[in-house]
């Protein structure tokens, strides 16, 4: 029988179970050169348990130094792959060129050959026999100069990576540094084995004892890949402690202390969005005392982010992490707080990214101070709009003052020095010219025209800081009352509510009515309607409409074509719409029907038509089926137009 079995078979076959294990969870996402050589650090242990296990278990010379002659290659291997892991983990991959590479894997090779040619030289094995020890055979040698000259290779690879590992600790915080004490912790555990089956005081025959020890080790290297929280529960701030030491370097200890101290938050995260560091500050922004390990999702509720934000689509799926610069606002316990955040990516030297490092600043009285300063520059600008304002209405109000109150006044004089000359008429009669006194009190009523048309434009100019439901019928129907048109007609067809200042939309409506009466013929219709396609309403009239040439001067102050009229009327009804937020645009409507009359085309009937747009309506409200007439004995069925052809215009 060539097989054997001995008191090491069942656990090294449970070590190679542990190893396969590793491997496979170490080696199935594997996206750095770290972790390759991880792999290849796993697959070695494995096969150095199986050869170890055929050596053991082997009863046939042949057999079990064809084994024999493996255990060196693998050692070898294995030293190799451990010291090109060490390298890409500790940041130092890029020393690793291409020759050099070569060469270290070379040195395996070179191991190999030697080991497979022991027969022919023995250097590597010498006087090689089989014997019975208790229960087993075992195959027994003595160590030749070649097997001297590969473990004094190995050792001084394992040597190297120890002190890089243990480097690693020391600069190292948090998770990191719990990550490379476990690491660094396995090593040595295993080259302590190793340097014991060399030396032969292991208690366990050949190099066995490494596989057995690994079948712990291999469980806690599992354990620690694939939980951060199983790392913090490990005694691995002991081993960092020791190595820490006393050696004067203030470097580190003042690092630690501003990283520490520092009010920017700082959160180190892995390549795949997962927390293994942050300063106190940092904790506190994220709002958890225990975020070592965590995700960024699991810590950071995407709800208190603005979703037009970078980083709420960073929160929804950490795959999206990145580099970013941005600001952002997020709702917390104590009101809103601005965030200046930074993200910046970690790569090992080989453009592989292991990880990112987020720098937070609070920014939020900054912002908050900006806001404010805003705020007063808005305000500076109102105010300064405003006496900008007053002093283009002082300016007209002079021009008024010394031009059109002049002329009336003039008139007057005039006309009451030519009546003032019938007071000593013949035969101690007086004559009083009826024409004179009539020029006197139209000229005495244009005057108060214009008064009391000043006196409005300087209130309606004034901007509007309350407001209140109005209801366009009502408003417009007070207004018609109020305005002198005797034979005119007012047709309501809407009963829409807006938002507005009462007292002003009244006025509004009294300037545009006694524009349509003042350039009409007496039955004048004055139509008051919604818009159709937008939020306002609409005044039109049923006169020939205002010349396209007069149209953008119309609410320019002073601009009239009646020699009766101030001029103000449409400046007063422009300064309630701006007042009130509002746009107004004038238009021409023309009759279809007589449009469509070959012998009117072009010359329909037409009026004039005020649009104000940009009303809000807190109560939406459905057409009237049937129009609100009110003014003359004649009824209208709706149509504003009907036959007339009565002319009206600007004022």
């Amino acid at each position: 029988m060539n097989w054997q079995s001995t008191p090491y078979t069942v656990p090294l076959v449970l070590a190679a179970i542990v190893a396969v294990a590793s491997t496979f969870t170490v080696g199935r996402d594997r996206e750095s050169p770290a972790e390759t050589w991880a792999t290849g650090v796993q697959a070695s242990v494995l096969a150095w348990i199986l050869v170890n296990l055929v050596v053991l278990s082997a009863r046939t010379f042949d057999l079990k130094m064809a084994a024999l002659t493996l255990v060196i290659p693998v050692t070898s291997a294995l030293a190799v792959t451990v010291f090109g892991f060490t390298l890409y983990y500790t940041g130092r991959g890029t020393s690793l060129t291409t020759w050099r590479k070569a060469a270290l894997l070379g040195f395996p090779l070179v191991s190999t050959a030697i080991s497979v040619t022991n027969g022919y030289h023995g250097l590597v094995f010498a006087d090689p026999h089989l014997e019975t020890g208790g229960s087993f055979v075992q195959v027994t040698y003595e160590w030749g100069p070649g097997f001297l000259a590969i473990a004094a290779v190995s050792y001084l690879l394992m040597g190297s990576y120890c002190v890089l590992l243990a480097q690693k600790v020391r600069h190292s915080r948090n998770v990191y540094r719990a990550k490379t004490a476990v690491v660094l912790g396995s090593i040595l555990v295993l080259s302590g084995a190793t340097v014991a089956s060399t030396l032969r005081i292991s208690p366990t025959p050949h190099y066995t004892l490494l596989p057995l020890i690994y079948l712990f080790v291999g469980v806690v290297l599992v354990l620690a890949t694939v939980s951060l929280r199983f790392v913090r529960l490990l005694p691995t701030q002991r081993v960092a402690g020791v190595l820490d030491g006393s050696d004067g370097d203030i470097v580190p200890l003042a690092r630690d202390m501003v990283t520490e101290q520092i009010d920017d938050g700082i959160v180190v995260l892995d390549a795949e969005g997962h927390v293994v560091d942050a300063n106190p500050t940092g904790k506190s922004i994220l709002g958890v005392d225990r975020a070592i390990g965590r995700s960024v999702s699991d810590i950071v509720d995407a709800d208190l982010i603005d979703e037009e934000s970078d980083l709420y689509d960073i929160v929804q799926d950490e795959r999206l992490l990145r580099e970013l610069r941005e600001e952002v606002w997020v709702a917390m316990p104590g009101g809103d707080r601005c965030y200046d955040l930074s993200v910046s990516s970690l790569d090992d030297g080989e453009g592989d990214i292991v990880g990112y490092v987020v720098l937070i600043y609070d920014i939020t009285r900054q912002k908050r101070r900006e806001q404010q300063l805003e705020r007063r520059t808005e305000a500076l600008q109102r105010e300064t709009a405003k006496l900008q304002h007053q002093n283009e209405r002082l300016d007209e109000f002079a021009s008024i003052i010394s031009h059109d109150l002049r002329n009336p006044l003039n008139v007057a004089t005039g006309r009451l020095a030519h009546a003032s000359q019938g007071l000593d008429g013949p035969d101690d009669t007086t004559v009083i010219d009826g024409e004179a006194v009539e020029a006197i009190e139209r000229s005495h009523r244009r005057i108060e025209r214009i008064v009391e048309d000043t006196l409005t434009l300087a209130r309606e100019g004034k901007v509007i800081t309350e407001t209140e439901p109005v209801s366009l019928e009502d408003t417009a129907s007070e207004a018609w009352a109020n305005v002198e048109t005797p034979e005119g007609t007012l047709v309501v067809e809407t009963d829409e509510t807006i938002e507005g200042d009462r007292g002003r939309l009244l006025t509004l409506f009294e300037n545009l009515f006694r524009n349509a009466v003042e350039h009409s013929d007496a039955d004048v219709v004055v139509c008051v309607e919604s818009l159709e396609d937008r939020a306002g309403f609409a005044v039109a009239d049923d006169g020939p409409g205002i010349p396209d040439d007069q149209k953008e001067d119309v609410f320019t102050y002073g601009f009239s074509t009646n020699d009766e009229g101030t001029g103000l009327g449409l400046s007063i009804v422009s300064d309630i719409v701006a007042a009130h937020g509002w746009q107004i645009e004038v238009t021409n409507t023309v009759d279809d029907s007589a449009a469509s009359d070959d012998s009117q085309s072009g010359d329909g009937i037409q009026g004039t038509r005020f649009e104000i747009t940009g009303v809000d309506t807190p109560v939406s409200s459905s057409r009237k089926s049937e129009s609100g007439v009110h003014g003359g004995d004649e009824e209208h069925s709706g149509d504003l137009y009907g036959s007339k052809s009565s002319s009206s215009g600007p004022g």
